[in-house]
C-alpha cells in the first residue's frame, strides 16, 4: 500500500446507487421543468402530449439503450476523500432531452423520422445528423464491410489533416 493511501475506503456521498427509476424521475423533471416554463398543458407534435406517455417515449424510443460503458459508478470528489455516483447514461438522456426540447418543431419531426428510421439522435446539430442518416442508409445499402473498406481510404486522409493542423497550431504556423 502506498504511504499515501488510506486504509479506510473513501466515503459516498449519496448513499443510492442511481437505477432506471432515476433516470425516468429526471426525464420526468425536466419536461415538468418544460410545461411550467412554457406555460403548456401539453408537449407540441411530433412528442406525445401528456408528460407520462412523452417520458416512456423519449427514453424508451428515442434514446439509444445504455451501454456497458454508461452503468452507474462512483468517481472522486475532487479534495476529498470521499466519493459520488455518476450515471453516465441518465446524464446523456437528459442532455438529448434539453437539446431535443430547444429546436424547431420541423428539426424535431426531422429526428423524430430519422428515429423511426432506425438512427439514433445523439444530440448532433441538423447538418451533422442529416449526415449521419445518409451515411446509415449508404452503410445499409452498401453491407457494412463494403461501407467500411469504401470509407476507409478517406478516413486515413482526414486523420492525417487533423495531425498536420494539429502540429501547426503547436508551432504557431498559419493554416
Amino acid at each position: 500500500m502506498s504511504r499515501y493511501a488510506s486504509e479506510e475506503q473513501p466515503q459516498v456521498v449519496g448513499d443510492v446507487q442511481p437505477s432506471a427509476e432515476h433516470v425516468r424521475q429526471a426525464v420526468h423533471d425536466v419536461l415538468q421543468a418544460y410545461l411550467s416554463n412554457t406555460q403548456q398543458a401539453q408537449f407540441p407534435p411530433p412528442m406525445p402530449a401528456t408528460i407520462g406517455k412523452c417520458v416512456q417515449w423519449w427514453i424508451e424510443e428515442m434514446q439509444e439503450p445504455e451501454s456497458k460503458f454508461e452503468h452507474p459508478h462512483t468517481i472522486s470528489v475532487a479534495g476529498k476523500d470521499a466519493t459520488r455516483w455518476e450515471y453516465p447514461y441518465q446524464l446523456r438522456v437528459i442532455v438529448n432531452l434539453r437539446k431535443f426540447l430547444r429546436i424547431p418543431r420541423r428539426g424535431k419531426e426531422f429526428i423524430v423520422r430519422g428515429r423511426e428510421d432506425g438512427v439514433y439522435w445523439r444530440g448532433e446539430d441538423g447538418r451533422m445528423f442529416l449526415s449521419v442518416v445518409e451515411e446509415t442508409f449508404k452503410m445499409r445499402q452498401m453491407g457494412t464491410q463494403e461501407y467500411v473498406s469504401a470509407i476507409a481510404p478517406n478516413l486515413g486522409r482526414l486523420r492525417r489533416e487533423q495531425q498536420r493542423k494539429a502540429q501547426e497550431r503547436g508551432t504557431g504556423e498559419a493554416a
